[in-house]
């Protein structure tokens, strides 16, 4: 007769048995599920990158694995077999733990990093998030992209289908450093006249009892103005005197001074009103003129302001907001580290009296067939913290990085959010129902976007290795001026895709993120496949490109 002890001995033996099966059998499954992903060349691995938690979800859905670049730095890879088996659960730490364990040193057939030397140190990977442009293309780097959108820029003959870039110069260089400083006087000239001609009142301004502004400062802008359009119109004058040398110093300094006190200062000029009206009459031609052949310059404001951006850091970090310009001198003779100089926009549209830019994404990708060109819609709208003033120069007013603001436990406004991050949506719906201007929205912001980036793949496209199973993600930041011009401010390669504590984020990161997915793993073994909303704006055979049959591509001159 069995004893109660020799019972409950036996059902506990029979009890460790059949967990011991059940463990077996779902080690068995992950077994079996990891060789699948070996067959099927799904197996993926993120090197030199941030976490993109969504990029590994929308692959594990696809029967990917991940092969992880240091296990030893996961605590729950060191638990044993038993351990892990029984803790993992869909896409839990445990289960990638020990996937990789049974993964093993199998080589991945999907690489995500951030790092361009990865490319050539995995050649032998099926899909990478990077493309290589060769030596010369760096369209990416704030210096670069001084150069390079310059140089297309230069291509193109009618001003109006030129990329809209600020103004900005590569100081590492003595001769761009000379150019930026002819660039501050002149701007200096124009923005005391476009002050002057924006003013109804303009005969105000001029007064000879209250007057405290020596109108020869105004008569010496309004010449190297006039003289900076005749070289324009007559560049073979040799007559014709250049006043922005640094023979005219002094005259300069006098024009520096005239800005201030006209500009920021409200002060008036010494002058009767038989002069006033010459220089009134004089003011409004050369303005005119002006705006004829240097149409941007009305986005330049009035206060000579200017940034100094480092030139190998990002989101934001030690970006110098000044108009002094022996400030900015100083910076760049004495500072350790390399800066490009580049013109503030100060008429940027506001909502609700606060300065914003748009985060936007693009794509490059190569396939067995095509190089192509994505477009993506879904935008981030990037807000500053304070109302916008041109007459205090904190980050919290004119610095839109999501990176900076987050620091800001503040906003300017209580119908904009704390996170200072809106999705596209709620930014059309204030352009249609405060400024009844939603048209301006896909008849103007839209294709200058598209333009932008078309002039950019054009440019770049026959310098880029077309090895099948390549592609990469760009973030453009643009900012729309208050005349709904489009300015692209900056390329980033990579951008972020890591969501910030923000529902904007999540959604738009996470939104671009299924989508990068669906382009180069569904559409890649499927041209009818889902590609989200990324769509296409140019594609080009393999074959022509290489065989040089794509010489001429279409082009806005």
């Amino acid at each position: 007769m069995t004893t109660v002890f020799e019972f409950k001995r036996t059902v506990i033996r029979k009890s460790k048995t059949a967990r011991l099966l059940e463990i077996l059998d779902k080690f068995r499954q992950y077994e079996e599920r990891v060789q699948v992903a070996i067959n099927e060349g799904k197996i993926f691995k993120f090197i030199a990158a941030w976490d993109v938690p969504r990029i590994k979800l929308e692959l594990f859905k696809r029967g990917y694995i991940e092969t992880v670049a240091n296990p030893f730095y996961n605590l729950r890879s060191v638990l044993p077999l038993y351990n892990l088996i029984d803790a993992a659960e869909p896409y839990n730490d445990y289960e990638q733990a020990l996937l990789c364990k049974i993964l093993g040193d199998h080589q991945p057939n999907f690489i995500w990093t951030e790092q361009p030397w990865v490319y050539q140190w995995y050649e032998g990977a099926t899909i990478i998030n990077k493309l290589d442009f060769g030596n010369e293309i760096n369209f990416w780097l704030k210096d670069g992209s001084c150069h390079y959108i310059r140089l297309i820029n230069s291509k193109i003959k009618k001003y109006k289908h030129r990329i809209k870039y600020p103004r900005s110069y590569d100081v590492i260089e003595h001769k761009e450093t000379e150019n930026f400083q002819k660039d501050y006087r002149f701007t200096a000239a124009t923005s005391l006249v476009l002050f002057l001609y924006d003013k109804k009142d303009i005969e105000e301004w001029f007064s000879k009892e209250n007057g405290t502004v020596y109108y020869s400062s105004l008569e010496f802008a309004l010449q190297a103005i006039e003289s900076r359009i005749r070289r324009i119109k007559r560049p073979d004058d040799t007559k014709n005197p250049n006043y922005e040398t640094k023979k005219y110093h002094h005259q300069w300094k006098k024009v520096f001074r005239a800005h201030h006190k006209v500009v920021m200062e409200k002060q008036k000029i010494v002058c009767g009103p038989e002069r006033a009206n010459e220089f009134i009459a004089r003011i409004t031609k050369v303005t005119e003129h002006l705006l004829r052949y240097y149409p941007n310059r009305r986005h330049d404001g009035y206060h000579n302001i200017w940034l100094l951006k480092p030139t190998y850091s990002g989101e934001g970090r030690g970006i110098i907001i000044t108009q002094n310009e022996k400030e900015i001198l100083h910076h760049i003779n004495h500072d350790n580290q390399n800066y490009i100089i580049q013109k503030y926009i100060e008429s940027p549209l506001l909502i609700y009296n606060t300065k914003f830019d748009l985060r936007q994404y693009f794509m490059f990708t190569v396939d067995k067939e095509y190089l192509r060109c994505w477009w993506h819609p879904v935008m981030s709208v990037k807000f500053a913290s304070e109302e916008f003033c041109l007459e205090v120069f904190n980050e919290t007013i004119h610095l839109t990085n999501a990176a900076i603001q987050f620091k800001y436990n503040k906003k300017s406004n209580p119908n904009l959010p704390i996170e200072h991050l809106w999705t596209l949506g709620p930014l059309v719906t204030y352009i249609e129902r405060f400024l009844k201007k939603g048209y301006k929205w896909q008849d103007s912001v839209v294709p200058a976007m598209k333009k932008a980036i078309s002039q950019i793949f054009f440019a770049c496209m026959h310098d880029i290795d077309l090895k099948p199973g390549r592609f990469e993600l760009f973030g453009n930041d643009w900012l729309i001026t208050d005349d709904f011009e489009t300015y692209l401010l900056e390329v980033n390669r990579p951008p972020s895709l890591v969501p910030y504590q923000s529902p904007v984020s999540e959604i738009v990161c996470g939104t671009i993120s299924q989508d990068i997915i669906r382009v180069v793993v569904d559409f890649y073994e499927n041209p009818r496949a889902n590609t989200g909303q990324f769509e296409i704006m140019h594609e080009y055979k393999i074959s022509d490109l290489k065989n040089g049959r794509v010489r001429e591509v279409p082009c806005w001159t």
